[in-house]
């Protein structure tokens, strides 16, 4: 029994598609899986990408956080207790320049009462309540050659739960 279909003068023979899918089954069968794991695939690489990306925007913002209140802490507080004058200070400083001077997150926490205390509150992560370890995640302040109050770069060590790339490897 030939079934065909006329859709708007075109005609479609079932007959011969039937034919065409017992000859190729295995084909259509193996094209059939390729597709299903490319698009497993797909999907798998998007879903890391989002993950990888968001954790990077995390950890920015916390390197972010944590560098503002580095140069608060810095210019507001430290620098002018390290010494009476230019020349003491220029003295003092330049014997931090190549090991830095490190402030860790409690001792951050404590400077500047409340407003402080509210940024280490931001250092949770909402999702997994990871919170940054108080003692290992801190500022590193490099005072550079001038050692004036804005002569310096802040490095960051972040111990939150971040994934290192080499730990990743």
């Amino acid at each position: 029994m030939n079934k065909e279909v006329n859709v708007k003068n075109k005609k479609f023979d079932f007959d011969v598609i039937k034919k065409f899918i017992v000859d190729n089954k295995k084909t259509i069968i193996v094209s059939g899986v390729a597709l299903l794991l490319v698009v497993i695939v797909i999907v798998g690489a998007v879903t890391l990408f989002g993950k990888s990306h968001a954790l990077s925007n995390k950890k920015q913002q916390y390197e972010n956080t944590l560098k503002d209140m580095g140069k608060d802490f810095y210019e507001n507080y430290y620098y002018e207790r390290t010494g009476k004058n230019d020349e003491e200070r220029k003295t003092f400083l330049s014997k931090y320049s190549s090991t830095g001077i490190k402030i860790d997150l409690e001792n951050l926490g404590r400077y500047n009462g409340q407003s402080n205390k509210g940024k280490v509150a931001e250092l949770v992560d909402p999702d997994n309540k990871n919170v940054c370890d108080a003692k290992n995640t801190k500022v590193i302040i490099m005072p550079k050659e001038g050692y004036g109050k804005t002569d310096y770069e802040i490095k960051v060590e972040l111990d939150c739960g971040f994934e290192t790339e080499e730990e990743s490897k």
